[in-house]
């Protein structure tokens, strides 16, 4: 039905049958909500449940319209829709599209478009890996292959010129931990772009564990020196020091290898795309670069990568302390040396080199960390200044902690060719050893003579000096049988003159035998018993000092410890 003088367009038919399908769906609506107040227990409606129905009834509304049948699915009416494109100065019909059965239709022969390809209906984005360019990792590659051969280098005369103690073996672990640290650098430049991406996943861990070991090997060794250093004047023996610092690396390497492997088993490194900020091209219209990188990553990273620090955090700072304790003090680098065996000093190293060394780990360590963490988003960029981190760490420990001792073993080579001797002097060197090994050996049979002639006239002398002291002996024993007897005969007058006379007497030893009366009076007459010339004094006297003079004569004479022995009462007689 149209109006006079009206225009008929195609759009009013799809108009029309719009309001009939609302008319339906609100029809269906109200018969619905009139059924439920009459015979519901609910009478009124809410706005939420009107428009339920209301779509619901939309659904289900199916009726032929102007435009065709009319019905929805999805949301949308089903129908067929005619393509057209604008070609010059009007629409040419190049195909459908039919929505309820979802199949196309196009006419390629009545297509027409101005360039090489269709126009595009979207903008193209366009996804580009960033890799770590080939010159580039060259370049770093071959430094740390310099740095290898380095390592190797020194680890080579280690072994040729070690001893048999422990230090040795704590230059050959820093060496190893330089070892894995750069060997990491040339794994760490191997990206999606060469490997697949299994091959990928698994170098991550192998290139986790590789780094993380070389560190904290080095940092264990350069923390036994330090701290064998730092307790040398410990009450320990060395034995003890020695085995206390194999626990404390054992410690650092098993704490290490726990925690990768608790990381490895319960959430592994995988690979992971990092998108970055898209970029548009200026040469095309409607095309955007979207770059990515590939990483190494885990669900918990961050968990992880705060326990790997923070465990080595507080021994490098521990590290440093003690370095800095020690930092005027001289040690000894190479092997231990016992004082009781001669043992050759190989090199020299001041303490002030080793505090350096514990101080650029420690400082390489925390900037390598940051770097890691800031240049994530540039691979080109996070290789090459994490790789030259520890290239430059690698060759500042070697440079502290080696070069002396290449400095003694070129002053070993020099000494060695100049004290080179040609073939004479080798045959006339051994000729005087002969001759004097010849000498020596005539010497000795000499000395032996000599020795034993002297050891005999000894023992002549011995035996002639016995006999000599036995004659005396039996000497003086005669003469003390004469006194003895001389004094037995004294005797009896001596007791009957002591009784007469009443008087106690005291007597008081000394050295010098001497006899004092108690009263204190020495005025009496020479043969008085008063007197000290007096027969019974002369009696006492003689009773204590023959026995001395007996024993006196005897080889050896008398110990001086038993001289208290003769100040008892037992000697004051016969």
């Amino acid at each position: 039905m149209t109006l006079e003088g009206s225009k008929v367009e195609p759009l009013h038919g799809y108009a029309y049958d719009s309001v009939w399908a609302a008319a339906i769906a609100l029809t269906q609506v109200m018969k619905a909500v009139k059924l439920r107040e009459k015979y519901g227990v609910q009478t009124n409606s809410s706005e939420e449940e009107l428009q339920r129905k209301l779509l619901e009834a939309l659904k289900h509304t199916h009726f032929q319209g102007v435009t065709g049948p009319v019905f929805f699915r999805n949301g949308e009416r089903m129908a067929s829709i005619e393509l057209l494109q604008f070609q010059g100065s009007g629409g040419v019909p190049v195909g459908d599209f039919n929505t309820s059965s979802q199949q196309l239709r196009v006419t390629d022969h009545l297509l027409r478009f101005k360039g090489p390809a269709a126009a595009r209906d979207r903008t193209l984005v366009l996804e580009q890996g960033l890799h770590v360019g080939l010159l580039m990792f060259g370049i770093v590659s071959s430094a740390a292959a310099l740095t290898i051969i380095i390592t190797l280098t020194f680890l080579l005369f280690t072994l040729i010129h070690r001893t048999h103690a422990c230090a040795g073996c704590l230059e050959e672990l820093l060496l190893l931990g330089l070892l894995l640290c750069s060997s990491s650098v040339m794994v760490s430049g191997l990206d999606g772009a060469s490997l697949s991406p299994h091959v990928f996943q698994t170098l991550c861990s192998v290139r986790l564990w590789i780094l993380s070991l070389g560190h904290t090997v080095v940092l264990a060794v350069l923390f036994v020196r330090c701290w064998g250093l730092y307790s040398l004047h410990s009450t320990k023996p060395p034995h003890q020091r020695r085995r206390s610092s194999v626990c404390v690396l054992l410690c650092f390497l098993l704490m290490d290898a726990f925690l990768l492997s608790t990381w490895q088993i319960l959430d592994p490194l995988r690979r992971e795309e990092l998108q970055h900020g898209e970029q548009s091209v200026s040469s095309e219209q409607d095309v955007v670069i979207r770059p990515f990188s590939e990483t190494c990553s885990s669900t918990n990273m961050e968990l992880w990568t705060i326990a790997l620090c923070g465990y080595k955090a507080p021994l490098m700072g521990l590290g440093c302390f003690v370095a800095w304790s020690i930092r005027g003090t001289e040690v000894i680098r190479g092997s231990e040396v016992s004082r009781r065996s001669e043992v050759i000093r190989r090199s020299e190293v001041s303490s002030f080199s080793l505090t350096l060394t514990m101080f650029s780990l420690t400082l390489f360590s925390v900037a390598g960390a940051a770097a890691s963490l800031l240049t994530t988003h540039n691979p080109s960029l996070h290789f090459c200044l994490h790789s030259a981190i520890i290239l430059c760490c690698n060759i500042c420990i070697l440079s502290l902690m080696f070069t002396p001792q290449l400095r003694f073993w070129k002053v070993c080579v020099k000494n060695s060719e100049q004290q080179k001797p040609s073939e004479t002097q080798i045959e006339t060197a051994e000729e005087e050893e002969e001759e004097e090994k010849e000498e020596e050996e005539e010497k000795e049979e000499e000395d032996e003579g000599e020795e034993e002639e002297e050891e005999e006239d000894d023992k002549k002398l011995l035996i002639r000096f016995n006999q000599q002291l036995k004659s005396h002996t039996a000497q003086l024993d005669a003469d003390i049988e004469t006194l003895t007897l001389q004094l037995r005969d004294s005797e009896p007058r001596l007791q009957h003159a002591a009784l007469n006379n009443g008087r106690a007497r005291c007597v008081r030893w000394s050295h010098a035998a001497q006899v004092c009366s108690e009263d204190g009076h020495s005025g009496g007459k020479p043969s008085s018993p008063d007197s000290i010339n007096s027969l019974e004094h002369v009696q006492r006297r003689l009773s204590v000092q023959l026995p001395i003079l007996h024993l006196s004569y005897l080889p050896g004479g008398v110990s001086a410890s038993s001289s208290s022995t003769f100040q008892q009462d037992h000697f004051l007689f016969p």
